[in-house]
Formats: C-alpha cells, sequence, structure tokens
C-alpha cells in the first residue's frame, strides 16, 4: 500500500498561515473580541492581497471562533477570478465520509488533511460564505491613490482594470452571486479605504505595496513573503546595495518600520528553498512606542 503524502502538501500552508492569524489577530478575527478591546460598531474588514482563488479569504470567511461564526467581511483583492468549489467540493466529500474524514482529521499522521479538523467548526451545510472579490492589481499607484484619499485617480484604475477580458484559463463558470466580484467602484474604494487587517499569503509583486499601504494607514497586517522579482524592482536598495535575494528582501521590509515584527511558519514541506517568514504589525505595535532600529 502507497503511503499517503497528504500531510506533506503545498496546499496545507494556507491553513498554518490561517491558524497563525487567528492567533495573532483575535480581536479582528474572532466572534468574541477581548475585554480590553472596544465594543465594535461596524464589521470588520479583512483585505486578502493578491489572494488568488480565494483560498484563505474562503476559510477567514467561514471557520469560526470560539463562539458563533465570524462577523467579518473578507475582500479578494487580485485580478485573477476567485473560485472556491474545490474547497466546498471537499468540505461535501468529508461530510459524505465520515470514517474519511475522521482518519484524515488527525493532526501528525500521512493522512492528516486541515481542512478534515476544522469540520466543526464549519457552517453545518451550504451556503458558505463567499468573500467578495476585487478584481484588481494592489500597485503602488492604487495605494497612493488610497492614501492620499484621491478616489477619482483609484475608481480611474479600477474601472480600466475591471474592463480587461480574463484570461481563458481563468475564467470561471459561476454566477455573479456566487463568485460576489464586486463591480461599483465606489463600493471597492470604501473597501479598501479602512481594512482592519490586511493579510497576504505570498503575494508576488503585491508583497510591497501591500506592506506599505498597511504602514501608511497605520492598519495590522500580517504577509508572507515570497519572491522577490529583483528585474522587475531595479529600484530597490537596501544599505545601498540591489535588493536581490529573499534575504535581502526582508531585511529591506523590515527596515521599513522598526517595530515590524516577523516569524517562521511551521509549514510541514519546509525545505531550505521554502519561503514561510511572516512580516507582520498588530494594532499594539502600531501603539508602541518606536524602538530603534537594529
Amino acid at each position: 500500500m502507497a503511503i499517503s503524502t497528504r500531510a506533506h502538501s503545498r496546499k496545507n500552508n494556507v491553513f498554518v498561515f490561517r491558524t497563525f492569524l487567528s492567533t495573532v489577530f483575535p480581536n479582528v478575527l474572532s466572534s468574541r473580541p477581548s475585554s480590553t478591546a472596544p465594543v465594535r460598531v461596524a464589521k470588520p474588514k479583512v483585505l486578502d492581497v493578491a489572494g488568488g482563488k480565494g483560498d484563505l479569504a474562503w476559510l477567514l470567511s467561514n471557520v469560526r471562533g470560539e463562539g458563533e461564526l465570524n462577523d467579518v467581511a473578507v475582500f479578494v483583492i487580485d485580478p485573477q477570478q476567485t473560485n472556491h468549489s474545490h474547497l466546498e467540493k471537499s468540505v461535501a466529500y468529508l461530510v459524505e465520509n465520515k470514517e474519511e474524514a475522521a482518519l484524515r482529521s488527525t493532526p501528525g499522521t500521512p493522512h492528516h488533511q486541515p481542512l478534515a479538523s476544522l469540520l466543526p467548526r464549519l457552517p453545518p451545510c451550504p451556503p458558505f460564505r463567499s468573500p467578495a472579490h476585487i478584481r484588481m492589481h494592489l500597485t503602488d499607484s492604487v495605494v497612493r491613490a488610497l492614501v492620499e484619499r484621491n478616489e477619482e485617480a483609484f475608481m480611474a484604475t479600477f474601472e480600466e482594470e475591471l474592463s480587461r477580458p480574463q484570461p481563458s484559463n481563468n475564467r470561471i463558470k459561476q454566477s455573479p452571486e456566487i463568485s460576489r466580484t464586486v463591480t461599483s467602484s465606489s463600493i471597492a474604494y470604501k473597501a479598501l479605504s479602512s481594512p482592519s487587517l490586511i493579510v497576504g499569503f505570498h503575494p508576488d509583486s503585491a508583497t510591497e505595496p501591500a506592506v506599505d499601504f498597511a504602514l501608511a494607514l497605520r492598519i495590522p497586517f500580517a504577509v508572507v513573503v515570497c519572491c522577490v522579482f529583483p528585474s522587475l524592482f531595479k529600484s530597490r536598495l537596501h544599505r545601498g546595495r540591489p535588493v536581490k535575494t529573499y534575504e535581502q528582501f526582508l531585511a529591506y521590509l523590515l527596515a521599513k518600520d522598526p517595530r515590524m515584527r516577523w516569524e517562521e511558519l511551521a509549514f510541514a514541506n519546509a525545505s531550505e528553498e521554502t519561503k514561510r517568514t511572516v512580516i507582520y504589525m498588530t494594532e499594539e505595535d502600531f501603539l508602541e512606542t518606536e524602538r530603534e532600529g537594529g
């Protein structure tokens, strides 16, 4: 019998990041705010930068905290069409095959599937919550428009990107009600202007814009840093030298604010080449007196 490698699948990495977020940012992602947090008057908004198909956003929308279903609005900003059908089909299979679900829910085994472990914390039946999708790139110019409150410039970019046809391999046959694509520039602007938390799981070229956006508006954030793209961002310099390696890119980003923290995520399939460093700041970090940079 072949040994299952499900527990070491790269697909599980996003679940590790979800656990990290729920631990570090409970006041945003948990339905039970801490006793020291102010009473909420508005639903928290989470912005998932370059979220791809939207796996992380779907998990943040549907996995319960300690209380009832999280009252959180999640937005994916990515030019690629979101698609949650693969996650929902997996949930349906696990619900219908309880013995297999029990086998896969055991951590530390070759069969472990994090989604199976989360079944008790998911809604008991469909429909699941679908995060909203803002179909555009988060670029330096978009960040500048949002930081400067230039709604006109933002809307022009939004309308231009929304009008671009999707590549044939990105077209997903699903209704607007399922995909929840935002088609109103004013709604997109309002959603992006005041997020409660910015997250990014390997957001590629949007990594630095996500961090800059969060720092400019003092928004808590967590980004798992990925590719450097030295040929695309030739103007990046750290201590006078071009940023070409992953380590240099991390140092470059961390130098933007000495209060910024970092941590290595415990991916089961991690190797020396695995990009698993998350850089982040909480609300408390922003309130802290600025530490001296190293």
